[in-house]
């Protein structure tokens, strides 16, 4: 079982290598976590946003969730651009490798990512939603372009071999005595009491996603721990509207609310709150140019920081205030449906 180690943990396009803010480092199996080890308590699994990308490692929120359970271990499996059928896959891997953890916390991505095989080249290649309208994938070139469009099957084959995926989770949990716990921070566009009228560009189809496997009685039928996160929608719509002033500072749209609360974490985290570090479009001539970075002054970082829909433009990851709500999210469960455990 190994993970991808790269020369440096940062995302090039979008993060400056500032390691007097925050840093990355790996376990011996090379994932952002505690060393793993047989007497795990929780492992905590997802993308990017389990990982932290952007953040200090203690405001992720598996660790934020380890401050409320102080008396487990938890481990995290992680990478940046995983899907749901990757992150099962290691899981169970996991499994073979160190063994059973007493609970899993699954944070997945949306059901649009999934593996699919080049077909000219033979090499296994990462779907994402959008994925021949994303900026970051035109730069490819145009050959290469035509081989993943030519070589991708639908976006819908995602959602099916993502949901037999989880389906197959659950059924070895359910025999080897592991609790489940398991949402997925993509199921956006509903609270409560409204229905599907928000449905972020970034996702083009969320919405219609949404209906299908959420609302569906098929899936509620089907899986037994998944839990709906309402507070997606507050968040998504808060972030669609942030922007930064001539100073870096976070400029909030006088339409949408802050969300107030946490103020303690606020004062503690503030240069990173509601959104992570890596929220610039760093000039192409400086990308992995880690020495450069180094060099760098933070009001000259700052001159490249995005101006408008940070969140939605890919360019930045939500800051410690969502992953406490995420850890409280969880928390909350674990005392609801496992009290004995904690």
């Amino acid at each position: 079982m190994n993970g991808k180690k790269i020369r440096s943990p940062v995302a090039i396009g979008n993060e400056y290598f500032t390691p007097d803010l925050y840093t990355y480092s790996f376990n011996s199996y090379n994932f952002r976590s505690i060393e793993f080890s047989s007497d795990v308590d929780i492992l905590t699994v997802g993308c990017s946003f389990t990982f932290g990308t952007g953040l200090p490692f203690e405001y992720t929120w598996s660790q934020q969730l380890q401050k409320q359970v102080p008396n487990k271990k938890i481990a995290t499996l992680s990478w940046p651009g995983y899907s749901i059928q990757k992150l099962i896959s290691y899981i169970f891997r996991y499994f073979k490798s160190i063994g059973h953890p007493k609970m899993i916390i699954c944070n997945f991505p949306d059901f649009y990512r999934f593996l699919f095989l080049n077909k000219y080249n033979y090499e296994i290649m990462n779907h994402y939603s959008g994925i021949m309208t994303n900026q970051e994938l035109q730069s490819f070139p145009k050959k290469l372009r035509n081989q993943i469009k030519e070589s991708a099957p639908s976006e819908y084959w995602g959602y099916y071999i993502n949901y037999e995926y989880i389906f197959m989770l659950e059924q070895y949990c359910d025999s080897n005595n592991i609790k489940l716990i398991w949402s997925t921070w993509s199921n956006i566009g509903s609270d409560k009491n409204q229905d599907y009228d928000f449905v972020p560009s970034v996702f083009p189809d969320s919405g219609n996603l949404k209906k299908e496997i959420i609302k569906n009685e098929n899936f509620k039928n089907t899986f037994k721990y998944f839990y709906e996160d309402y507070e997606s929608v507050d968040f998504y719509k808060l972030f669609s509207t942030i922007s930064f002033d001539k100073n870096g500072q976070i400029k909030y749209d006088k339409n949408e609310k802050k969300i107030g609360c946490h103020h303690q974490l606020e004062n503690e985290t503030k240069d990173f709150f509601e959104i992570a570090y890596d929220r610039y479009i760093v000039p192409e001539k400086d990308r992995g140019n880690f020495e450069k970075h180094l060099k760098i002054s933070r009001s000259e970082r700052d001159k490249s920081l995005t101006t408008t829909n940070a969140i939605f433009g890919g360019l930045g990851h939500f800051g410690s205030h969502r992953n406490i709500h995420w850890a409280e999210f969880y928390y909350n469960i674990i005392k609801e449906k496992y009290p004995e455990f904690i």
